[in-house]
C-alpha cells in the first residue's frame, strides 16, 4: 500500500501509479475532485460547502457478511464478521449524486453506541464518527480509475491503531467537469 498524500496535498508531476499500475494525471481531474481525493477529512462536509447544498446519504445495501478469506487492509481474518455498507451521498436540492461508497466495517472494533447508529444507517459514518468525538485516523491506500470517467479512492478509518473501517468512494468525473 502507498503512502498517498500522507504529509502534503501535492505531488511534483501530479502522476500517481496505483497498486494496479494505473497511471492517474491528478493535474488533469478538476480542481474539487483533486481535493476530494487527498482529504483526510469527510467528503459529505466538503461536498456541501463546495455546492452549497444539503447532502444526504442515501443508503444503497447494508448486510452482514462472513469474511470468505483474510482481508489485509482491515487486519480481519477468515470467518470474521463484517458490516458491508453501499450509500450515495445526494444533493437534497438538486438531486445530483456527488459519490457513491462501499464500506466493509469492523464492528467489534467500534464502541456499542456507534455501532447501533451504524447498523440502524441513521446517520453516514463520517458524520457519526465526527459527532461522536471518537478519536481516528484516515490513512489513504489507493487512488484509481475504476472505469473510464470514474475515478475512486480508499482508505482506512483506524481506531487505536487497528483498521476498523474500510471506505471505497466513487466520483463520477462528469458531474466534477462542470464545476471546473
Amino acid at each position: 500500500m502507498n503512502d498517498y498524500f500522507k504529509s502534503k496535498g501535492y505531488l511534483e508531476g501530479g502522476i500517481i501509479t496505483n497498486s494496479q499500475q494505473q497511471r492517474i494525471d491528478m493535474r488533469a481531474l478538476p480542481s474539487i475532485l483533486r481535493v476530494l481525493l487527498v482529504t483526510d477529512g469527510t467528503v459529505t462536509k466538503t461536498l456541501e460547502a463546495y455546492y452549497w447544498e444539503p447532502i444526504r446519504v442515501t443508503e444503497v445495501e447494508q448486510q452482514e457478511i462472513i469474511l470468505a478469506e483474510d482481508n489485509e487492509k482491515l487486519s480481519a481474518s477468515k470467518g470474521e464478521a463484517l458490516l458491508k455498507r453501499s450509500i450515495k451521498l445526494m444533493g437534497e436540492n438538486s438531486a445530483q449524486c456527488y459519490a457513491k461508497a462501499d464500506s466493509l466495517i469492523r464492528l467489534q472494533q467500534l464502541p456499542k453506541t456507534i455501532r447501533q447508529k451504524l447498523v440502524s444507517g441513521e446517520i453516514g459514518i463520517g458524520e457519526l464518527l465526527r459527532e461522536s468525538g471518537l478519536e481516528t485516523y484516515r490513512k489513504l491506500i489507493d487512488i484509481g480509475e475504476k472505469e473510464a470517467g470514474t475515478i475512486y479512492r480508499s482508505y482506512q478509518i483506524i481506531i487505536d491503531h487497528v483498521p476498523a473501517i474500510l471506505v471505497t468512494e466513487y466520483f463520477s468525473t462528469t458531474v466534477y467537469q462542470k464545476n471546473k
